[in-house]
């Protein structure tokens, strides 16, 4: 019995041995394979003038929400987004189609009947964009942006001394809009001082459905809504 444990006990050993030596060439390959595939991706990339490589862009700064028709002064607040860039022609044109993500608050301080209101508005925006970048002296781009910009609105509150008025449920304010989004930006490469405008063409507030609820409401009166952003970034 001691022996035939001894026999078994060796075959499982030399088994072992002989697979180990059959895939040590095989793991030889592949690392040969991945280490050759990473080299010619990394010489590609160099070869790529820096212009014109896909980049991932974060910025965060100062937003300002105007609505022409309805209000007087503008509301305030932040702007966070984040940003990827590909190039059209794979590193050989200096023109990128950009996509991205940001979110915007505002707020705003409402005087009316003896009482301060406190306004808030918040978005989550989706930008494209066709951008096309100019090299200027020592490694500093200027990039010029525009395409459609969609934007859904999913904060909208006034509050004052305890009372709530929420603008999608009483104030018929619209979940979406649809506008435009215009940029200009300088980067110097890693960093960027940029700013971009974002003009809405559908209004923030249902008129003719506010009007049916609220008959002192003009069905026709205008909401449209224009946000300005001014904010630094980083290039990854």
């Amino acid at each position: 019995m001691h022996i035939i444990k001894s026999i078994l006990l060796s075959a499982i050993v030399l088994s072992a041995t002989l697979c180990s030596a059959q895939n040590a060439p095989l793991k030889s390959v592949r690392h040969e394979v991945t280490s050759s595939h990473r080299q010619k991706k990394d010489k590609v990339k160099r070869d790529i003038p820096l212009a014109n490589r896909d980049f991932t862009h974060f910025d965060a700064g100062m937003a300002i929400m105007t609505m022409p028709n309805l209000m007087d002064d503008f509301s305030s607040g932040l702007h966070f987004g984040v940003t990827r860039a590909c190039n059209l022609a794979r590193g050989k044109s200096p023109f990128f189609f950009q996509f991205g993500i940001e979110y915007n608050v505002v707020f705003n301080t409402i005087q009316t009947d003896g009482e301060v209101w406190s306004e808030k508005l918040g978005n989550v925006a989706l930008p494209v964009s066709l951008l096309y970048r100019s090299e200027l002296p020592r490694d500093v781009f200027m990039d010029v942006s525009f395409g459609p910009n969609f934007r859904f609105n999913c904060v909208g509150e006034c509050k004052a001394n305890g009372k709530c008025i929420d603008y999608f449920e009483d104030l018929c304010a619209r979940g979406y809009q649809f506008g435009l989004n215009v940029g200009l930006s300088f980067k110097f490469p890693r960093f960027s001082v940029n700013y971009r405008f974002n003009p809405d063409l559908s209004d923030y507030y249902d008129a003719e459905e506010l009007h049916r609820e609220h008959s002192r409401y003009d069905p026709k009166a205008q909401s449209k809504t224009h946000y300005h952003f001014l904010s630094l970034g980083y290039t990854f």
